[in-house]
């Protein structure tokens, strides 16, 4: 289940898969990712690394992994890369969900 989340009201439509990235946040809000699964101990989403600016979503791991994570902040840009390589970030939406418009999305 899609986590309601409150700033995801003004949060872009979810593309369809294959199709650029938007920062719409529906793949992390369903479920955190195998990354966060596996390091950071979280089973259940919306994934905690979930960061919100500029009117989308993006990915803490990725911008900046010791404050998710517990390494240090030097580190955050090489871990950062092979986080995004292993995420396949800049691959295109890989979330098959479909018909998610957060902005019709009941909050509450």
């Amino acid at each position: 289940m899609i986590a309601l989340l409150p700033m995801a009201q003004s949060a872009p439509v979810k593309p369809k898969a294959g199709q650029p990235c938007n920062g719409c946040g529906v793949c992390c809000a369903e479920e955190p990712c195998h990354v966060i699964r596996d390091f950071a101990h979280v089973t259940e989403g919306p994934c905690p690394a979930m960061e919100w600016e500029a009117g989308r979503f993006y990915c803490g791991l990725i911008r900046q992994p010791s404050k998710y994570l517990g390494t240090v902040p030097e580190g955050d840009n090489p871990l950062g890369r092979q986080i995004a390589e292993c995420l396949g970030a800049g691959r295109g939406c890989d979330s098959e969900i479909v018909g998610v418009d957060w902005s019709t999305t009941p909050h509450g």
